[in-house]
């Protein structure tokens, strides 16, 4: 399985339209981030093949930051 963060709820809500267009299971659902100094129960969306998690979207916008440095350099992305 893999985890992909994004920044924005809206761009969590696009990815899963996208995902139910192509044919898969999307569903809405609390996540938890690697974030510790604050809460860390966050709005995510898993995408299903089948009964096999083919991908976990977290919105966390310190966890977008740290697993994407390069679109948050010069103020795109945040």
């Amino acid at each position: 399985m893999k985890t992909l963060y994004v920044n924005k709820k809206s761009e969590a809500s696009m990815l899963k339209h996208a995902f139910e267009a192509a044919g898969f299971r999307c569903l809405r659902m609390k996540t938890f981030c690697d974030c510790r100094d604050q809460g860390n129960i966050r709005a995510g969306v898993i995408i299903l093949d089948g009964d096999k998690v083919l991908l976990e979207i977290r919105r966390c916008k310190a966890c977008f930051r740290r697993h994407n440095p390069n679109l948050c350099t010069g103020g795109v992305g945040q």
